[in-house]
């Protein structure tokens, strides 16, 4: 889906605009009754300074937003200090884990399970960033690009039926007459001038069709198809 322009545009032009977006860590004074940022915080350096050892919070957020924009999910392992201070995000690779009910203790949990890098995953969900998009069930967020497959898939056919309709001159095909029957030669011929006249390079030159021969557009010209119009309905 990404090859597609548009779906390329809208996806970097959202994470890149959640990426730049303030993160900060904020607890609940419980006097006051009010939320409060907390200061020299070890998950406030996870988030605005250093996310692991090879992201910057940029990387990071962009990342997981595209994740979230494309697959509907996106989620990052949460690595703690000691305290059980998360002090690292790690992006998990997308569609590799999904969350799970199970029971323990009698009680019904939620466990992130799946393979990641060739090893078994299962962690708790507190262990886990899990930014969803919309969804039906409240643990797992539905892909767009899934959900839009049969508009996607009318964009792609567009962009291949438009890179191969300029690639041969802008023409839709069609056939070429002769008034009598031709020898395999002449046959041969007839399709190596044919091959040397198209293409884009000669878009405007004249084309020479020998022995009387005529040619017949054989469908509708793009303009008279509205094609770039539906390439544009297809934003």
């Amino acid at each position: 889906a990404l090859t597609l322009p548009v779906v390329y545009a809208c996806v970097g032009l959202l994470s890149d605009a959640i990426a730049t977006l303030p993160a900060h860590v904020e607890v609940l004074n419980e006097g006051t009754g009010r939320v409060e940022p907390v200061k020299n915080d070890p998950r406030e350096l996870m988030l605005n300074v250093r996310p692991n050892a090879y992201m910057t919070p940029f990387t990071q957020r962009q990342t997981t937003q595209a994740h979230t924009l494309l697959w509907g999910n996106g989620q990052c392992e949460i690595v703690r200090n000691g305290y059980g201070q998360g002090v690292e995000l790690w992006p998990i690779p997308a569609g590799c884990v999904r969350p799970v009910l199970v029971k323990e203790d009698g009680e019904n949990v939620i466990r992130y399970q799946g393979h990641v890098a060739g090893r078994e995953f299962d962690k708790d969900a507190s262990d886990i960033l899990h930014i969803r998009g919309l969804g039906l069930d409240g643990l797992v967020g539905l892909s767009p690009i899934g959900q839009a497959r049969q508009a996607l898939g009318l964009g792609l056919a567009m962009e291949k039926y438009g890179a191969k309709l300029f690639a041969n001159d802008a023409r839709s095909g069609g056939w070429v007459s002769h008034p009598s029957e031709l020898s395999p030669g002449a046959r041969e011929n007839l399709r190596e001038s044919l091959n040397v006249q198209s293409g884009l390079e000669n878009a405007h030159s004249i084309k020479l069709l020998e022995e009387g021969m005529s040619f017949t557009p054989g469908t509708i010209p793009p303009d008279d198809a509205q094609f770039l119009g539906s390439r544009e309905f297809t934003i």
